[in-house]
């Protein structure tokens, strides 16, 4: 497991596998969309503001959840635990939605760039356990 630091954000594989990648704030020279589409195997993102549930956590900060903007389209597959973060501990997907494909949470973002994760919601990403139930 990456020991989680300030320059870190996190990619969640639709397998529910959770890790932490660099992320150089400001911003490499090639940008962050580059280190996005490279993870997310795609051309085109979505940032999806992520508000916390204070009545869950209430230490939980502002982040930002990257999606492929085309993933549901190109019928990539369920995101179990990104879509469990974003209903659960953010309550900022609408009724019925979900994340499809690989999700990449990150900080928000400033006149430079892309902000790391903080460091307490990476912890927080990086501890979840993925279990599949069969019915």
């Amino acid at each position: 497991m990456t020991t989680p630091n300030k320059d870190k954000a996190a990619v969640i594989e639709t397998c529910g596998t959770v890790r932490a990648i660099d992320w150089e704030y400001p911003p490499p020279d090639e940008g962050h969309l580059v280190v996005l589409y490279r993870e997310m195997h795609c051309d085109r993102v979505q940032a999806v503001p992520m508000y916390p549930d204070e009545s869950q956590l209430p230490s939980l900060v502002e982040i930002v959840l990257w999606v492929d903007q085309e993933s549901k389209i190109n019928g990539a597959d369920f995101n179990p635990v990104a879509t469990g973060v974003a209903t659960h501990l953010y309550r900022s997907l609408k009724d019925n939605d979900y994340i499809a494909g690989a999700a990449v949470f990150t900080g928000t973002y400033d006149n430079n760039g892309i902000l790391p994760l903080p460091t307490e919601v990476l912890e927080l990403l990086l501890s979840i356990k993925f279990v599949e139930v069969d019915d």
